[in-house]
C-alpha cells in the first residue's frame, strides 16, 4: 500500500539535470518534468499523467549519503576528462553564499539578536554567521546572513566544476584551497598551468603553494587590504632603486616569523659596500637615516 516506487537512479539522473540547467527548485524541476514527458521517460520515470511529487527528491536528498553522490559525481568529472571535455589547462577558484531558511535572514521579521554570533538559528544549529557583498548604484555594501558557503574549483574552458566542498558560512576559502588542489593533482591527474582566484586568495603561503606544490602560475587579484601599495623602483634586474638613485645591495633572504613567508632584504650601497662608497662617500639626498643611522634598507 502506498505510493507507487520511483527508479532511485531516475532520481539521480534528474538531479543532475537540475543542476545542468541551473534550475533554482525542486519544485521548478517537478514542474519542468510534468511539462515534458519525453524528458521523464529518457531520465527513467514510468509514463504517466501525474507530476513526480517533490517529497520524492527531498526525501531522497535527506535519505541517501552523501558520500554516494560525491562518488557520482566523481565519476562522472572523471568521464568528462577521459572524453577531453574538461582539459584542466587553467582553473579558477571561487566561492558562493547559501542562506539558510531561518527566519533570522528574513529582515521583515522581528527577531532579536537576529545576527549575534552565538546564538545560531533555532531551525538550522550547523549554519554560521557569513558577510556576501551587494552593490547599490555602484556603492558595495556589505551584507550579514545565516548559511553555508560553496567552495569550488572550476575548468575555466569548459565552466564545468571540478571539486566542491559546502561549509559553514565562516569558514573561509583560503582554509580548503591547498586541498581541494591537491584533489585536483592526485585523483583527477590534472596539471593546471595557471589557477585563477580573487582578492580573498591573495596571501603569500597560497601563492607559493600554487607555484611550488602545483606548478602553476597563480593570477590572484591583489588584495588592497594587505598593506600600503608599494612605491619603491626597480631597476631593470629586479633590484630596488632609493631615493638617491642608487641600486641597493642584497643582504639575503630571511624568514619573517610574523607574516609566516620568506623576505629579501636590501640596503644602502653607501653603508653596505666599501667601495661603492669610495666613489659616492654621502647621500646626495642627505637622508636622516644616512645622517643617523646605518642608511636606508627595503
Amino acid at each position: 500500500m502506498g505510493r507507487k516506487p520511483v527508479s532511485k537512479s531516475a532520481i539521480t539522473r534528474a538531479l543532475i539535470f537540475k543542476n545542468l540547467k541551473s534550475i533554482s527548485s525542486l519544485s521548478d524541476l517537478c514542474a519542468e518534468l510534468y511539462e515534458r514527458p519525453a524528458l521523464a521517460l529518457i531520465l527513467g520515470f514510468e509514463p504517466g499523467d501525474k507530476p513526480v511529487p517533490v517529497e520524492r527528491f527531498s526525501c531522497f536528498l535527506k535519505d541517501m549519503d552523501n558520500k554516494i553522490l560525491q562518488e557520482v559525481r566523481i565519476s562522472l568529472v572523471k568521464k568528462l576528462i577521459e572524453c577531453k571535455i574538461i582539459k584542466g589547462k587553467y582553473l579558477s577558484v571561487d566561492s558562493c553564499p547559501i542562506l539558510a531558511n531561518v527566519k533570522e535572514n528574513n529582515l521583515k521579521t522581528n527577531v532579536k539578536n537576529r545576527f549575534k554570533k552565538g546564538r545560531p538559528p533555532k531551525n538550522d544549529k550547523d549554519c554560521r554567521i557569513g558577510t556576501y557583498p551587494t552593490f547599490v548604484y555602484d556603492k558595495k555594501r556589505v551584507d550579514f546572513f545565516w548559511g553555508y558557503r560553496n567552495h569550488i574549483k572550476n575548468d575555466c574552458d569548459s565552466e564545468l566544476p571540478l571539486v566542491e566542498t559546502t561549509l559553514a558560512a565562516n569558514v573561509r576559502g583560503t582554509s580548503v584551497i591547498t586541498s581541494q588542489l591537491d584533489f585536483v593533482k592526485n585523483n583527477l591527474n590534472l596539471k593546471p598551468g595557471a589557477v585563477i582566484a580573487d582578492s580573498e586568495y591573495d596571501s603569500a603561503a597560497i601563492i607559493e603553494y600554487i607555484a611550488v606544490n602545483i606548478g602553476a602560475k597563480p593570477r590572484i587579484a591583489i588584495n588592497p587590504r594587505r598593506g600600503v601599495p608599494s612605491t619603491t623602483r626597480l631597476s631593470s634586474s629586479g633590484t630596488p632603486i632609493c631615493i638617491a638613485g642608487f641600486e641597493m645591495l642584497s643582504r639575503g633572504i630571511f624568514m619573517d616569523r610574523k607574516q609566516n613567508r620568506k623576505r629579501h632584504k636590501f640596503v644602502c650601497p653607501i653603508k653596505g659596500s666599501k667601495k661603492f662608497a669610495k666613489d659616492h662617500p654621502y647621500c646626495p639626498r642627505l637622508h636622516p637615516s644616512f645622517v643617523e643611522g646605518t642608511g636606508c634598507y627595503t
